[in-house]
């Protein structure tokens, strides 16, 4: 519920503002302060405890992207974590999954029970559970050609709905999308 969201960032906006004064708080902010929430504090990839001051100021703690945005194009909440610099770095442009995979036998043991344990007391979705458990190798091969059919086809329909209501209706290039994304 999009009323309901607007109210828990207001209350977290006060909240921030209240306890650290000087902080800017953007909607990167907000969403740092969920992810930790969400996260009961701990990095994802080490469940080493993460200070807040240090999450909402960037010190040495990114926003990493469960599955590379290069592999699925998903930059939406449930495809984001808190994860220490460092971890980022090394992760580099694997699934979360395939790095942990990579790691000692008891780190990955831990980080699926880190997982599991945030399903099951309702911190995360079934969604950025299953993204955290996802490999490499079960990410859709077609997913970018089904997505451009899609969105193609959905650029049609709102023109044509568009040209209903409104008398002079041009699509654009992705060329120019991209330059107005860019740009806000």
């Amino acid at each position: 519920n999009s009323l309901e969201t607007d109210k828990r960032h207001k209350a977290i906006r006060e909240r921030l503002e209240q306890d650290y004064p000087g902080l800017k708080v953007s909607r990167k902010v907000i969403e740092k302060y969920k992810l930790y929430e969400q996260q009961d504090g701990l990095c994802i990839y080490s469940g080493v405890k993460m200070e807040l001051a240090s999450v909402l100021r960037g010190e040495g703690i990114d926003i990493d992207h469960i599955i590379p945005q290069s592999r699925l194009f998903d930059d939406s909440f449930q495809n984001k974590v808190l994860a220490f610099r460092k971890e980022n770095e090394r992760k580099n442009n694997e699934t979360a999954y395939d790095y942990m995979k990579s790691k000692s036998e008891d780190e990955f043991k831990q980080y699926i029970e880190r997982v599991s344990r945030l399903f099951e007391n309702e911190k995360i979705t079934r969604s950025k559970q299953s993204k955290l458990l996802l490999t490499a190798s079960e990410i859709p091969s077609d997913f970018i050609n089904r997505q451009l059919n899609e969105t193609r086809f959905i650029s049609r329909e709102a023109v044509k709905l568009l040209k209903n209501i409104c008398r002079n209706v041009y699509s654009t290039t992705g060329q120019v999308t991209d330059f107005l994304r860019t740009q806000w």
